[in-house]
């Protein structure tokens, strides 16, 4: 019950700029894994949007 409360509470803090959800999902998956949960490791949907930016950028353009 620690860490979602904890996750919850990091969730309402502001001052981040991409939004406190990044920050309390990275707190959750390190405590999870401290208290000996089996977490897995997921891709960054994030990362994939940088690595083909220019490609989306492009079909966007081709649509207008």
């Amino acid at each position: 019950m620690m860490i979602p409360t904890f996750a919850v509470d990091v969730m309402c803090i502001k001052p981040f700029d991409e939004g406190p959800g990044r920050l309390a999902r990275l707190f959750s998956q390190l405590l999870m894994e401290k208290a000996g949960f089996d977490v897995g490791r997921y891709v960054s949907v994030d990362r994939l949007c940088e690595r083909h930016a220019a490609a989306y950028y492009e079909a966007l353009n081709a649509c207008t």
